[in-house]
């Protein structure tokens, strides 16, 4: 009933619902931020943390956003877990890896960022059957200097 009363009110106001924020009762207790810190592999970052300020901090300098929470996540069990419990509490989610966008829509104010900046696995196979130069599979927190420099080493041994 409460799914179609929301897409009721979507359809006649001519736009979605907003999204829960702080100091809502849909926004999340600080008892259910702590069960998401302790189920991650990664970290759930506020702005109280010391490295909060380097994982939000943007390449473009003309503009600083701060999210309320940031899960620095580490494995695609990370990213599951903060998404659903975003769409949980009606979160506005932002996702960043590097921070390379100049309009900056890898952050907002308030938002709950997912950074995927800690996710950099890679795995070279050089006997691919699908492709006779090889394969890299790639985590999404790397660059491509990383992924090159990873690549690089393959070809030198």
């Amino acid at each position: 009933m409460v799914p179609i009363l929301f897409l009721l009110l979507a359809v006649v106001s001519g736009k979605a619902p907003s999204r829960c924020h702080e100091g809502d009762l849909c926004f999340p207790s600080t008892h259910e931020f702590l069960e998401l810190r302790t189920s991650l592999e990664g970290q759930l970052l506020f702005p109280h943390d010391t490295e909060y300020k380097d994982v939000v901090s943007m390449h473009n300098v003309i503009t600083t956003k701060n999210p309320y929470a940031v899960a620095a996540v580490k494995s695609a069990q990370d990213v599951q877990k903060s998404v659903r419990f975003a769409r949980k509490h009606n979160l506005r989610v932002t996702v960043k890896c590097s921070g390379h966008d100049y309009n900056g829509r890898s952050t907002a104010h308030d938002s709950f960022m997912i950074y995927t900046g800690y996710m950099n696995n890679t795995h070279v196979n050089l006997k691919s059957t699908r492709n006779a130069a090889g394969e890299i599979t790639s985590d999404s927190g790397n660059t491509w200097s990383e992924i090159y420099k990873e690549v690089t080493l393959f070809i030198a041994e």
